[in-house]
């Protein structure tokens, strides 16, 4: 799934984190506000409370492995678009 919002990512992205802080997109209004596609991640040996909204630039800069599966999920949801 994508998103707009702002340049929010990572752990204040936690559902944990959320719950106590509140959203970190607040206010955010795609009318007015220049975003960015940030897509759910869900991190390998971690339970589904720590999954994190990421951009393609969050996780270009962790370094993180799996970059090749999120392309593949981005042309299957493009196709899908198109259908």
């Amino acid at each position: 799934l994508t998103v707009w919002a702002l340049s929010a990512n990572g752990a204040s992205t936690t559902v944990y984190a959320m719950e106590e802080n509140g959203t970190p997109c607040e206010g955010f209004d795609p009318e007015k506000d220049e975003g960015e596609t940030q897509y759910l991640i869900k991190w390998k040996g971690w339970s589904y409370i720590h999954n994190t909204w990421e951009s393609i630039d969050s996780l270009t800069q962790q370094k993180v492995k799996g970059l090749k599966k999120l392309d593949n999920f981005k042309k299957k949801n493009d196709e899908l678009n198109a259908w």
